[in-house]
């Protein structure tokens, strides 16, 4: 974590500098979601050195179900517990339920863990997919101003670069397929650059960030104490018992330690609901998972 956020740093300095703006920003964003991790996912398979079973991504995606059904709930209670106004409740049940998984959580369990456990973020990324075009433009629909109609868009659902790449990592890996050497080596070198990349997008969300905003809201600070600590230890107690993997258990509890997921402000923009919040616990979880997620590695006895 020490590393990754020392590239933060550079993404920071970067914009001081005027090295990135916002339009380079969106544009690398853009080929890390496109290109480098799927690449990255791909690359979790491409290896001869491979983790796990077929048996263990389905125990994983049953997890990851059960993390979604979780998740939802809270997602209910959360404005309830925070006693927020009419107006901002479907924001904060959106930012309890949607997280960094492709953003961060990738990045970092190949950081953490090594590339070859990136296929089981792989399948939260999968789940994530489906949840993010269908309940997320639910809940959104339902608090947008303009009304539109609800319409779930199954193309954009499954025919994304992430999902795609998630599903030819599960297929290559349940059938064990081997890549040929040039195809696995092209995977893992575009691959190895969305870590970097993506930590230095968020450094540069980061310096963009105004940090008197963040300091004013405390429920906005409770919401991240709940999201970012309380919550992940509480589900890292609940599914403990019933986790024998030690590599499984630690990538889940990571997985549910990343911030709210950028997908919450696009939505917030596309559905005319208040995209400042939305920003502001964007960036507050973001900054303060620098701090949370080892915070929750330690508690969690990782």
């Amino acid at each position: 974590m020490v590393v990754l956020f020392i590239i933060m740093l550079f993404g920071a300095i970067a914009l001081k500098k005027n090295i990135l703006d916002d339009n380079s920003t969106k544009k690398i964003s853009s080929l890390i979601m496109n290109f480098t991790n799927p690449a990255m996912i791909i690359s979790s398979v491409a290896s001869a050195k491979r983790i796990g079973s077929p048996a263990d991504i389905g125990f994983i995606a049953l997890l990851v179900i059960s993390c979604y059904v979780a998740s939802v709930i809270l997602g209910l209670l959360m404005p309830k517990i925070l006693k927020a106004p009419r107006h901002e409740k479907i924001i904060y049940n959106a930012m309890t339920v949607f997280s960094n998984f492709g953003f961060m959580g990738i990045p970092i369990i190949g950081a953490i863990f090594g590339t070859q456990y990136i296929l089981y973020g792989a399948v939260f990324v999968f789940f994530n997919n489906i949840m993010v075009y269908s309940y997320g433009i639910y809940i959104f629909t339902k608090a947008s101003k303009s009304n539109e109609e609800f319409q779930v868009n199954f193309r954009s659902m499954f025919v994304n670069p992430g999902m795609i790449a998630s599903l030819i990592a599960m297929l290559v890996f349940i059938l064990d397929i081997h890549l040929p050497a040039f195809m696995g080596q092209t995977a893992t070198m575009v691959g190895d650059m969305t870590g970097p990349l993506s930590m230095m997008v968020i450094g540069v969300s980061l310096a963009s960030a105004r940090i008197s905003d963040l300091v004013a809201s405390s429920r906005l600070w409770a919401f991240a104490f709940l999201r970012l600590l309380a919550i992940p230890l509480l589900l890292s107690l609940v599914y403990r018992p019933f986790i024998d993997d030690p590599e499984i258990f630690a990538i889940l509890i990571v997985m549910l330690s990343m911030p709210v997921g950028s997908i919450t402000i696009i939505y917030a923009y596309q559905y005319d609901v208040d995209s400042g919040l939305v920003s502001s616990g964007l960036l507050l979880t973001t900054i303060l998972s620098v701090i949370t997620v080892p915070a929750v590695i330690y508690f969690a006895g990782i």
